[in-house]
């Protein structure tokens, strides 16, 4: 198995790769884990639950076992780890409830849409647009109240706008998943809009970093 894992890496070395970026903010993460707040803790599962999803579906990929369905459960993983994120974020009881009304109406959609043998543009539009819809919500909230001293040494200020370019970047390639990514297209155009995604997901990665550097200071960044 480790001869084929290998070989895989080497043939693919795109997916290796990635797995390297995702080591990134786990290991800013880990070493500031002192400084974390709760939201911040989830967000650091999150990395080291992608990192297992990526191991979990290379060794599907090297046995030709179909692995369409880890990403379909990552889109319900992704909803609720925005909410928890979020939802610990802040402490106004009407977006609380907000926040738990989106992530709940996301999550009840995504069931009516799941498939275990392609990806599923309904689980992960939905999952798309219940990450811009409640970072979005999270910055009108701290813009209207104020309380950040300065926003560039805010966490979750670098982790939301990485989490926005994600998903707005990733949108459209999931809300036409079945053509783009189907496995009927032709790897040329399957592969370059894989590429798209993953670009993305480096973009996030790398602002999730800075997230977890700056997180030191969270504390003394509130008036």
């Amino acid at each position: 198995m480790l001869e084929k894992l290998i070989n895989h890496y080497a043939n693919y070395y795109g997916i290796l790769a990635i797995e390297f970026v995702t080591l990134i903010p786990i290991i800013i993460g880990v070493f500031y884990i002192k400084h974390l707040n709760r939201s911040m803790k989830f967000l650091l599962v999150y990395y080291i639950l992608v990192f297992i999803r990526d191991f979990i579906s290379n060794l599907s990929a090297i046995y030709k076992i179909n692995n369409h369905y880890l990403y379909n459960v990552f889109g319900f993983v992704e909803i609720a780890t925005v909410g928890l994120i979020y939802y610990r974020a802040v402490y106004n009881i009407r977006i609380r409830k907000w926040i738990a009304i989106l992530i709940c109406i996301s999550a009840f959609s995504g069931t009516f849409l799941w498939s275990s043998i392609e990806f599923s543009s309904g689980i992960l539009t939905i999952a798309d647009l219940c990450s811009m819809g409640v970072s979005i919500l999270y910055f009108n909230t701290i813009i209207s109240e104020l309380k950040i001293i300065n926003i560039l040494k805010h966490s979750l200020f670098w982790v939301s706008s990485g989490l926005i370019i994600q998903a707005a970047g990733t949108f459209f390639i999931f809300l036409f998943a079945k053509v783009v990514l189907s496995e009927k297209v032709e790897y040329s155009v399957f592969y370059f809009y894989w590429q798209v995604r993953q670009i993305m997901y480096i973009i996030f990665c790398l602002f999730s970093s800075v997230g977890f550097w700056v997180s030191k200071y969270d504390k003394e960044n509130y008036t």
